[in-house]
């Protein structure tokens, strides 16, 4: 992936390109690295990672939550980021392996012109449906799928924001089953059913990619708690952390009212999002409407000045960190 040649020559790749797992994956990670840089620059001291009470991240983003669990500076932090992307981009093939990507059919394509909800693709988002509603009408929907056209329940990220995965067909017509709803429906700018069991195959091969390039996680590595985005689970009590972390970044659904119940358990202060853009945050703050916790995000250019500028005693606060997936 020659990055800097896009940002030289102006040739940004397309949109399909960029929505491949194989390079989205990386670059989202690689991102949220350089925000921790930046952070750091702004005044945020390396110290405050370890003297935050715990740190998590939405869907990929978990593994940016737990580099800023390791506290690391320098070199070291640079050559663990390295074999992170590394990892995501190997990861991403392992995706694409298990689920290709083909090109949209005719009567896809219709939809997208009809419909105007996005560019079909193997996940969709809903939102204005409960989820026991949606499970209801999802069980009785695949009940009548074979199993290799059946959808999953992938990303929960609020009581009405909700994630499906699975075939493009199958979301098409699922949908068509919710017209008359009072719902937004968007197809995800992704080319795999992430966080379903059709990246089961995925996982064994991504943790043998990784072991290839020698990036290893020791539990003891990791200062602080790191809540896993499945249920909130405190990675540092796995016993294997590197096959923990691609079933929650792959395979495993996202419970993020779940993740956010936890944070709100260690009572923090103040929940810093450090992006890449602002979608966690924006949940986050909807599944801790009501607490007291503050939260603050770094590319909210008004909340980064405040944040930074207030010369906050930012050892002293009770802090959380956090970082989007995608």
């Amino acid at each position: 992936l020659d990055v800097l040649t896009w940002f030289e020559k102006d040739c940004c790749p397309t949109p399909e390109v960029l929505a491949s797992s194989v390079v989205s994956h990386p670059l989202i990670f690689l991102t949220q690295a350089s925000q921790i840089i930046r952070a750091r620059e702004q005044g945020l001291p390396r110290e405050a990672a370890q003297a935050a009470i715990g740190t998590t991240g939405h869907s990929q983003g978990i593994l940016a939550a737990t580099l800023l669990a390791q506290n690391l500076d320098g070199r070291q932090f640079e050559d663990v980021a390295i074999g992170y992307a590394t990892w995501l981009l190997r990861q991403g093939f392992r995706t694409q392996q298990a689920f290709p990507a083909t090109p949209l059919t005719r009567d896809q394509l219709r939809h997208w012109e009809t419909h105007q909800e996005g560019r079909p693709s193997p996940m969709a988002s809903l939102q204005g449906v409960n989820r026991t509603d949606l499970e209801t009408r999802l069980e009785e929907f695949n009940s009548c799928m074979p199993e290799d056209c059946q959808l999953y329940l992938s990303l929960v990220n609020s009581s009405d924001r909700i994630v499906l995965s699975g075939p493009v067909d199958s979301l098409i017509w699922f949908r068509g089953g919710l017209q008359g709803m009072p719902l937004r429906w968007r197809f995800l700018r992704v080319q795999a059913p992430l966080h379903s069991p059709y990246m089961a195959s995925a996982v064994k091969r991504a943790c043998e990619d990784i072991a290839e390039v020698g990036v290893r996680i020791d539990p003891a590595s990791l200062t602080i708690p790191v809540l896993r985005c499945r249920a909130g689970e405190d990675l540092r009590a796995s016993e294997n952390p590197v096959e923990d972390l691609v079933r929650d970044m792959i395979l495993h659904p996202v419970d993020w009212p779940a993740v956010c119940q936890r944070i709100e358990a260690l009572a923090p202060e103040v929940l810093l999002d450090l992006g890449p853009d602002i979608q966690a945050s924006t949940l986050s703050r909807e599944n801790l409407q009501g607490s007291r916790i503050q939260a603050v995000s770094v590319n909210i250019p008004e909340e980064n000045r405040r944040f930074f500028s207030q010369n906050l005693q930012i050892l002293d606060a009770r802090l959380a960190l956090q970082a989007s997936g995608f």
